[in-house]
C-alpha cells in the first residue's frame, strides 16, 4: 500500500511538473549540499588525458579525476521518476533542472603518503606541485593550471540538470618512488571537509 502512494505521488508530480513548465521554465533553483567526494585514477601518459583502468602510473604522469557531489530533495525526486521509466525528456521536459549549492568549495589541499623525493617526504602538503583543470568548462586555454586559478569554473553559480562538480589534478614532478598515494581535502564554506583518499598507485619510472 505504500509503494502504491509513494507511485501515485510520483505520478501526480511528474503531472504538476508538465502542467507548470508547459508555462514556462521556472527560474527559482533548487538547492543542495555537498556530500560526498570521488576519486578516478587518469591516464595521462598520451596525447589526451583519459580514465585509468588500472592502479598504475608513470612517474611523470600522475593524475587523477575529483567529483564532489551533492543531494537534494529535488533531485531525488528526480531519480525516483527515472526508476519508474520515465524518459529524461519525460521528466524534465524543455526546461532543464536548475541546482544551487548551498555550499562553496574554498580550498583544495592534496597531501602525499608517500615519499615523492628526498626532499619531499610522507604527510607533506603538495597542492602546489599540481595542476588542474574543469573538463568541458569553457576556459580560453584549455591547459592545466594552478589549483587556485580554477576555483570560478568549480564553484558556478547554478549546476544544470545535475548536482556535482568535477575536476581534473596532475602532478607536475617526476616523482622519485616505486609507489604514490594522496589524502585529498576539500574545504566547503560551511565549515566541513570532505577527505578522499587516492588508492595506492604503482609507478614505473618515466625515462
Amino acid at each position: 500500500m505504500k509503494l502504491l502512494h509513494k507511485t501515485l505521488f510520483i505520478l501526480i508530480l511528474v503531472f504538476a511538473l508538465r502542467i507548470i513548465q508547459s508555462c514556462g521554465c521556472p527560474d527559482d533553483p533548487h538547492f543542495f549540499d555537498f556530500e560526498n567526494i570521488s576519486i578516478l585514477n587518469l591516464d595521462n601518459s598520451k596525447d589526451y588525458v583519459r580514465s585509468g583502468s588500472t592502479d598504475a602510473m608513470f612517474s611523470s604522469a600522475v593524475a587523477f579525476e575529483i567529483t564532489i557531489s551533492g543531494r537534494g530533495e529535488f533531485a531525488s525526486l528526480k531519480r525516483a521518476i527515472l526508476s519508474l521509466g520515465f524518459s529524461e525528456i519525460t521528466a524534465s521536459d524543455k526546461c532543464p533542472l536548475q541546482f544551487k549549492s548551498n555550499q562553496k568549495i574554498s580550498k583544495i589541499t592534496i597531501i602525499t603518503m608517500e615519499a615523492i623525493s628526498p626532499e619531499i617526504q610522507a604527510n607533506t602538503d603538495v597542492t602546489d606541485i599540481f595542476l588542474g583543470i574543469v573538463p568541458f568548462h569553457s576556459s580560453p586555454t584549455f591547459l592545466y593550471e594552478p589549483l587556485d586559478n580554477i576555483y570560478h569554473a568549480i564553484n558556478p553559480e547554478i549546476f544544470i540538470d545535475n548536482t556535482t562538480s568535477c575536476f581534473q589534478v596532475v602532478c607536475n614532478r617526476n616523482i622519485l618512488n616505486d609507489k604514490a598515494q594522496f589524502t585529498i581535502n576539500i574545504d566547503l564554506s560551511d565549515g566541513r571537509t570532505l577527505t578522499g583518499t587516492t588508492n595506492l598507485i604503482t609507478l614505473t619510472p618515466s625515462f
